[in-house]
């Protein structure tokens, strides 16, 4: 796979600006480092420099697992409930669709757990994240008009990371996610 060279070097710029040695052996602290480097590329919303990061750090093998409760006071039932299921490039292209279509995009998140496995190799994380956007979508009552929503998420995730080659590589994530829609 041919790599860009800009791109590659803009993630590694993202990382060292938000303090990222990554890390030689697991620990809590560069899991942290690791975690809140993930979210400022998800952030950008930059699908290159997203498709970059989790191709780098995500193994192919990779499964990331939401359960999604969404509460919008549209809905006929006003809760809507589903569970997605992907694999990597799935999930980059899936970040990719949801980072483009929000106008701003801000995430707060805390590593609540970290627990090492023996032999310090792999570890999982367990982290809180919050995530508030803004959108336009189209207005169902006013042809060619839009109306702004925002949006609140909060989200609790497992990430198991495992270390290969002094880097830490994601080997799945499992979360569940509630979204509200003001």
């Amino acid at each position: 796979m041919k790599r860009n060279p800009l791109i590659l070097l803009l993630i590694l710029a993202l990382s060292k600006a938000s303090g990222v040695a990554f890390a030689y052996s697991l620990t809590k602290q560069s899991a942290e480092q690791f975690i809140n480097s993930m979210y400022s590329v998800i952030s950008t919303r930059n699908s290159d420099l997203i498709k970059n990061f989790f191709e780098y750090y995500a193994d192919s093998s990779a499964r990331f697992i939401y359960h999604i409760t969404g509460i919008d006071s549209d809905l006929p039932n006003k809760i809507q409930k589903g569970t997605t299921d992907k694999g990597r490039s799935e999930f980059i292209d899936y970040l990719s669709r949801v980072t483009n279509a929000t106008d701003k995009l801000n995430y707060q998140v805390k590593v609540t757990s970290f627990k090492l496995a023996e032999g310090g190799l792999s570890a999982v994380v367990a982290i809180n994240a919050v995530e508030t956007s803004v959108s336009h979508i189209p207005d169902p009552k006013r042809w060619g008009q839009s109306i702004q929503i925002r949006t609140m998420a909060a989200t609790n995730c497992n990430i198991n990371l495992t270390l290969a080659a002094s880097t830490p590589i994601i080997s799945g994530m499992n979360c569940i996610e509630k979204i509200v829609i003001k």
